[in-house]
């Protein structure tokens, strides 16, 4: 990890870092932009893009994207990336599992929910 952080950073050609991923790369990158006087933005703790490809399943791929808006669970996507080769249909798919979401109760806020209320 050291080594990829040095590879990545390090280069005079980089001149700010913006790190989404794990919080133990997260440290070894923020170091080692620390020891290069470089600024760094970071998103640690799993919240990532998805990225979807054409021999992806659409649908279950769309069905989370759907979730991830709606419901505002951490543990789904926050952002996702559609090769342009599906990109009409993946979104027309994220469109029909949204309005089946949309139909049932949703919460009004993303605040946790004790004994049902928010």
């Amino acid at each position: 990890m050291a080594s990829s952080s040095e590879a990545l950073v390090a280069p005079r050609a980089v001149g700010k870092i913006s790190f989404t991923g794990g919080e133990i790369v997260g440290q070894h990158v923020i170091r080692t932009a620390a020891e290069h006087l470089k600024p760094v933005a970071l998103e640690p703790g799993g919240q990532s893009a998805n990225i979807i490809f054409a021999d992806a399943d659409l649908d279950s791929s769309a069905a989370m994207a759907a979730g991830s808006s709606l419901l505002a669970l951490s543990v789904l996507p926050t952002r996702v990336y559609a090769q342009d080769a599906i990109f009409d249909e993946f979104v027309d798919r994220v469109r029909t599992h949204a309005n089946a979401l949309a139909a049932g109760k949703r919460r009004s806020s993303s605040a946790p929910t004790i004994n049902g209320n928010t």
